[in-house]
């Protein structure tokens, strides 16, 4: 493997203290990282043992020797990425870090672990200063939420490609690593009991589900300029959507799976649905009383195709919730008369777990019918095999592995499906922290069923 740069802007930020350096500890851990220099940047003027002291409660069972490795091969600049003057001493100073190390070659990936307003400075900033070159090894990682509305993500995406090629950039949707989510495909394509029952001829409605019970940590400025339908709804849950839904691919490789997911996402409508604002939101800190931003939403779309024509789609999303849960569920279509339907439940979080429930007769009676489940635990047979989230982020964009990389046609069709959504100008219901959230009978009974 050659050398690896990796410089991440935003290192000072939430995103990564408590994932980006974790993975790239585990990285180095695994040996999957092993000649390397890892560059910060931030607005902060603090230093690499602040930073690394940060994410200290997030790196678990680490081993010391790995966070001296770490902190070893670290550095940190002060940089605003928005004055070309800071850009440009920022890129001697990563050439100054190079050299320091005798490093002539280097491979550079960037993260841009920032708000998307930041994307087009930042890359304006490495293509003028060469940090990252065309027609190279390099690569740059943008997050997701990409851009915040669809005209910003395309003038993000026009200055992305007239400086670098599309083989190098990665817009990244972290929940397409998340482990279960990559097995989708393979529960729905490698058994015959899925594949065949998957269809409006059998399936009454589908589910997707990511409640948390936090509220936004600190992050009022981010949380209320985007809101759960343009965090959440645009960037996590309808990539699930698109991956559970879309035609099985001629071969189940990026490509093709890729172009499935762009076909359900440009075929889908949205009918109807609520959105919520929990009551105690106003008193975090940053945060206006007059803000109108919904913190849940509860909403119903359709995808315009022979499989799943007219089979609900039910998404639902908040904060100050219950309990944290990330899901898919699967209700199939009851037998004749039979009163319960049969489920299955993909569980994402808090653990890795397919449920599938089934009706068998009680010992008690002859008559009688129980529910029992059938439960696959993903821990219980990999354990500790299991690769974390942006572990396989990173793994992903250095082997050059684009999976969880987003087109920009995906980003564009997801952008035009969260736009109908506010043009809709659905009301603001409030609800108490701690709750389910607001009243969606009108949507979907079940949604107030607990997995439990």
């Amino acid at each position: 493997m050659n050398h690896m740069t990796i410089i991440i802007f935003g290192i000072t930020g939430d995103l990564a203290r408590r994932k980006l350096i974790p993975a790239l500890c585990r990285l180095i851990e695994h040996k999957k990282l092993t000649s390397f220099l890892i560059i910060g940047a931030g607005r902060e003027a603090t230093s690499k043992e602040e930073i690394m002291g940060r994410s200290s409660e997030f790196l678990g069972s680490v081993p010391a020797e790995i966070k001296e490795m770490f902190i070893n091969s670290f550095v940190y600049q002060m940089v605003d990425v928005c004055d070309g003057e800071s850009f440009s001493a920022f890129a001697q100073f990563v050439q100054h870090a190079e050299q320091s190390r005798n490093i002539t070659m280097s491979d550079r990936i960037v993260y841009c672990a920032t708000a998307s307003s930041l994307f087009i400075p930042i890359t304006n900033g490495l293509a003028y200063s060469k940090i990252i070159q065309k027609n190279s090894n390099d690569k740059i990682i943008y997050e997701k939420p990409f851009g915040t509305s669809k005209d910003n993500a395309s003038e993000i995406n026009n200055c992305i490609q007239t400086h670098f090629d599309e083989k190098q950039i990665f817009r990244i949707d972290h929940y397409l690593s998340k482990e279960l989510v990559r097995t989708i495909l393979n529960i729905r394509f490698s058994n015959s009991i899925f594949e065949t029952q998957l269809n409006s001829a059998y399936v009454e409605q589908v589910q997707i589900i990511a409640r948390e019970s936090i509220g936004i940590k600190g992050r009022a400025a981010y949380c209320d300029a985007y809101g759960a339908v343009k965090d959440m709804v645009q960037n996590h849950l309808l990539s699930l959507l698109a991956l559970i839904t879309l035609e099985k691919p001629d071969l189940l490789d990026r490509n093709s799976i890729a172009m499935q997911r762009r076909k359900v996402l440009k075929n889908i409508t949205f009918k109807d649905g609520i959105l919520g604002q929990c009551i105690q939101y106003k008193s975090e800190p940053g945060i206006s009383p007059a803000s109108k931003t919904e913190t849940f939403a509860a909403l119903t779309f359709f995808v315009q195709n022979n499989r799943w024509d007219a089979v609900p789609l039910y998404l639902e999303t908040g904060k100050y919730l219950t309990k944290k849960e990330t899901m898919i569920r699967i209700k199939f279509r009851p037998i004749g008369n039979q009163q319960e339907a049969n489920w299955l439940t993909i569980q994402i979080a808090p653990e890795a777990r397919i449920f599938l429930s089934l009706h068998i007769k009680s010992p008690q009676s002859r008559d009688e019918l129980i529910t029992v489940s059938m439960e696959f635990c993903h821990s219980c047979v990999f354990g500790s095999e299991t690769t974390g989230t942006y572990e396989a982020v990173f793994d992903e964009v250095i082997k050059g592995d684009r999976w969880s990389a987003i087109d920009p046609e995906e980003i564009e069709y997801a952008w035009n499906i969260a736009e109908s959504i506010q043009e809709k100008n659905l009301p603001l219901l409030l609800y108490e922290k701690g709750s389910q959230g607001p009243e969606r009978k009108k949507l979907c009974d079940a949604f107030t069923i607990d997995l439990e």
